[in-house]
């Protein structure tokens, strides 16, 4: 009986590792990215969701009128499930000087996947404070990665707010709307033509 749980245990393991870097059974996409911006603190600000590998990305720069020795970021998601049910997902206040250093990825292992991919689609970041005044920033095709989350999320429509605080003032602020769908869902087979 031992060597049949200990058979049964190791086939168990077995499927979780082939199933557990496999494509996520839903996707995650943008549906609309809008901005505000202070004026006196950032300049050339262009973003804008565009056409990416059959989704949507997020391409855009921005220069800042001064140096930032100091920046925090705001990010909060909350949305509703398809039963309607809202969903407040997180709120989270982060030092950005910190974010740059990676020294949240030593504490919290969820920031470090967000600072990995956020230094893969902006490459032009500094590796520490300050941002520098006059200096073109881009982000270069960030989307939603699945890859990334957990393998079960529930269809949700969803809004993200990221907010950029300098000295408790708001001086930027970029919401999205975006959702997650079942790739076995009407909707997905709807929009990719498989009915």
């Amino acid at each position: 009986m031992s060597t049949f749980v200990l058979n049964v245990t190791i086939l168990l393991v077995l499927a979780y590792i082939g199933t557990s870097n496999c494509l996520r059974s839903f996707i995650m996409d943008f549906e609309t990215l809008n901005y505000e911006f202070n004026p006196k603190i950032m300049k050339n600000v262009n973003f804008k969701l565009i056409d990416y590998n059959k989704r949507k990305a997020i391409n855009g720069s921005f220069t800042l009128t001064e140096e930032l020795h100091e920046l925090q970021i705001v990010h909060w998601v909350a949305g509703t499930k398809s039963n309607g049910q809202f969903w407040n997902v997180y709120n989270i206040t982060l030092d950005a000087c910190k974010i740059l250093e990676n020294t949240y990825g030593k504490i919290n292992p969820l920031a470090s996947i967000f600072i990995n991919e956020l230094k893969k689609h902006m490459k032009d970041l500094p590796k520490k404070c300050p941002f520098k005044k006059d200096k073109p920033y881009s982000v270069i095709n960030f989307h939603l990665n699945e890859e990334l989350f957990p393998p079960y999320l529930p269809e949700i429509v969803f809004g993200a707010t990221l907010g950029f605080v300098r000295y408790n003032e708001l001086f930027a602020n970029f919401t999205i709307t975006a959702y997650v769908e079942s790739k076995n869902g009407q909707k997905f087979r709807q929009r990719n033509g498989k009915n």
